[in-house]
């Protein structure tokens, strides 16, 4: 599983400053879990094009955590991370994961997604976004897979695919079929 993980890369924590006792804590689990974050006071130095190296991030998260709180929903640079974010969602190019810390209402470009309600407990949610990360991580590892790879070419190559099965008096035998169409009837 840790190769998969490697695969998923950074998964980008979008949050308001006034969060980042809270957000520490979980990039920290999140990284004792075997998954790697970022996260700005990391990744970031002075003379830094801020805009940028944040843009830059998020075009290459497969997972962003949308920590929701009074501080964040008020903050535009949050705003900002949410719409570059969904955008990407919206392609499937990456899952936006919002993570309650407080009661408030979701940002609209969340509001109609699961989320992980971290108001009152740390573990039981934390296990939540864990299990999406794996499967995020499975799903990498999958499509990077030569299987993955060898259906597509498959598929590029030749027109339809199908199956047939084919029954024999003691053993059925099932059989990938690829094949191509010329878009000529005879």
């Amino acid at each position: 599983m840790s190769n998969e993980k490697h695969l998923l890369g950074k998964v980008f924590i979008s949050h308001s400053s006034v969060d980042k006792p809270f957000v520490r804590k979980l990039a920290e689990a999140i990284e004792r879990a075997g998954f790697r974050t970022w996260l700005d006071e990391k990744e970031l130095v002075p003379g830094d094009p801020l805009a940028k190296k944040i843009s830059e991030a998020l075009d290459k998260s497969r997972v962003v955590l949308v920590v929701v709180s009074s501080a964040s929903v008020a903050s535009r640079w949050l705003s900002f991370e949410l719409n570059k974010a969904t955008d990407r969602m919206v392609q499937g190019e990456c899952r936006v994961i919002p993570v309650i810390i407080e009661k408030v209402a979701l940002p609209p470009e969340v509001a109609g997604l699961l989320y992980s309600d971290f108001t009152d407990e740390f573990e039981l949610p934390f296990r939540g976004v864990l299990t999406a990360l794996e499967h995020e991580a499975r799903s990498r590892a999958w499509s990077h897979s030569f299987w993955s790879r060898a259906e597509l070419l498959i598929k590029s190559t030749f027109h339809a695919t199908g199956w047939l099965s084919v029954g024999g008096e003691y053993k059925d035998r099932d059989y990938n079929l690829a094949y191509l169409y010329s878009g000529h009837r005879r």
